[in-house]
């Protein structure tokens, strides 16, 4: 059987108060009956819509992480029935849409959330989608643009140098991610993306250079062999 906090309030009352409830029956009005009235009539603290929909938006992107998309498609539809200029649930559709491959929904979407909220992560969510297509010029259109209205968009950055990557253009990929790894908030990720920018462009002494404080010999080893592998992969044919 399920009970309230209201009801669960009362009976840890009744029974603190039990030992001396059998002397004040009788009375016109024990003290333990009006505080019994008082904690009744006294509001309990709600629960914020605010509250409710950000613990549904996190499992939304739970579900989504996890590949439940359908389950994550009706949690941000769950939301946005309540708050239809909801920002963060109309990306969270967009990005639903992109793993089902359904580019030119996740785009709508997208282009929706962006309208509603002007952030960075949302232009780069879009370049992704142009990458994720092979269309890697419209991709770095959209990111150079947002960087025009967010220059300091860490995220548009990192992005646009993995476009360049995947589209062979490490030199440029190689200058984004020296320039992310002179900034204060470098961190291990930072260094591993500008050790596979070197990687990709052939600069291998500088890429072990760069991994060698975060990794064991064995693990560099292996992302060598890694970057060498994408630099074949995604080097473009001669005359292309």
């Amino acid at each position: 059987m399920k009970y309230t906090l209201k009801q669960l309030g009362l009976a840890l009352l009744l029974f603190t108060t039990a030992c001396d409830a059998r002397n004040l029956l009788g009375t016109e009005k024990a003290g333990w009956q009006q505080a019994l009235e008082d904690q009744a009539e006294k509001p309990k603290p709600k629960v914020k819509d605010t509250d409710i929909d950000a613990a549904l938006l996190k499992v939304a992107d739970i579900n989504l992480a996890a590949g439940n998309f359908d389950s994550a498609e009706a949690n941000y539809n769950d939301i946005l029935a309540k708050h239809p200029d909801s920002a963060e649930a109309t990306y969270g559709l967009a990005r639903v849409h992109l793993f089902r491959k359904e580019f030119v929904k996740s785009v709508e979407l997208t282009d929706k959330a962006i309208a509603l909220r002007d952030d960075p992560k949302f232009h780069a969510f879009k370049g992704i989608i142009q990458d994720t297509q092979n269309d890697h010029k419209g991709a770095q259109k959209i990111y150079n643009d947002a960087l025009r209205t967010h220059p300091g968009s860490v995220i548009l950055r990192n992005n646009l140098g993995m476009s360049y990557i995947v589209s062979g253009q490490f030199p440029l990929a190689v200058q984004i991610f020296e320039a992310l790894n002179k900034l204060p908030s470098a961190d291990a990720k930072t260094r591993a993306n500008l050790a596979l920018a070197y990687g990709v462009d052939d600069e291998t002494d500088k890429a072990k250079e760069m991994l060698s404080g975060d990794m064991t010999p064995e693990q560099i080893d292996h992302n060598l062999q890694v970057y060498a592998d994408m630099r074949r992969k995604y080097t473009p044919a001669a005359g292309l």
